[in-house]
């Protein structure tokens, strides 16, 4: 495999204290890996799952538990045609600060 962006990024440590199970701390990592400056990243699900190594549906099912532990936030974008029309792209993943992370119970 080659590496094209290859980069060292920071995760806050307190992740940890918040029982993520495995997808979740990968694809989260994954995430935080990917956010630019406004701690924002475009990925389709297909990427996300070949970089985390689960199917497309673990990851899906993934982002959407992170979203309801308040972790990301998940936007669709849409694609205006030449036509008129519309098409959905990939989604915009917004990592949320950990003030909104929810603690497990």
């Amino acid at each position: 495999m080659r590496y094209f962006d290859e980069r060292i990024f920071q995760m806050n440590t307190r992740v940890f204290h918040y029982g993520l199970n495995p997808y979740e701390l990968t694809v989260y990592s994954y995430l935080v890996s990917c956010a630019g400056s406004r701690s924002a990243c475009q990925a389709r699900i297909r990427t996300i799952a070949n970089a985390c190594g689960c199917s497309e549906s673990t990851a899906r099912r993934t982002l959407h538990e992170l979203q309801a532990k308040g972790f990301i936030d998940i936007k669709g974008n849409v694609q205006m045609l030449k036509n008129g029309k519309h098409r959905q792209t990939c989604n915009r993943y917004y990592l949320l600060d950990r003030s909104e992370w929810q603690l497990p119970q």
